[in-house]
């Protein structure tokens, strides 16, 4: 099964996000990306677009099943239902993944803790945001 690493960041009105595809401790695709938002969440607005993203790459690519690394604990919450989406973007992220047709396992892992595609997808996300100028 794939695994799948995220990270999204922000900075003055920037966001930047990330994933990684991993496959038997290899890296079989990444992709990074950002956009201006002053959307209240900053951060979490990455950590959701790269999912989003990541769950669109899975289907184009007939996947079915996945591992989903995340360090921020939203992601999982809102997606199992476990929390109320409030907001358009998490409603948005809400609904997408539970009706994505994909099975998705939720690992959280601690940020900055050493973990080697997690802090990939941080340093992805953030070089993401400084060069979108």
């Amino acid at each position: 099964m794939l695994k799948i690493y995220t990270d999204g960041s922000y900075r003055d009105g920037k966001v930047g996000y990330a994933f990684i595809v991993v496959n038997e401790g290899k890296v079989i695709h990444t992709f990074s990306d950002a956009f201006k938002s002053f959307d209240p969440s900053r951060q979490v607005a990455g950590e959701i677009k790269a999912v989003l993203d990541a769950l669109e790459w899975l289907k184009q690519m007939g996947e079915k099943r996945v591992q989903i690394f995340y360090d921020y604990s939203g992601l999982e919450e809102w997606a199992c239902m476990r929390w109320k989406a409030k907001t358009p973007n998490t409603k948005k992220y809400q609904q997408t993944v539970v009706n994505c047709g994909i099975e998705i396992f939720w690992n959280k892992v601690q940020s900055h803790s050493g973990d080697e595609f997690n802090d990939m997808a941080d340093r992805m996300a953030r070089q993401a945001m400084e060069e979108d100028k």
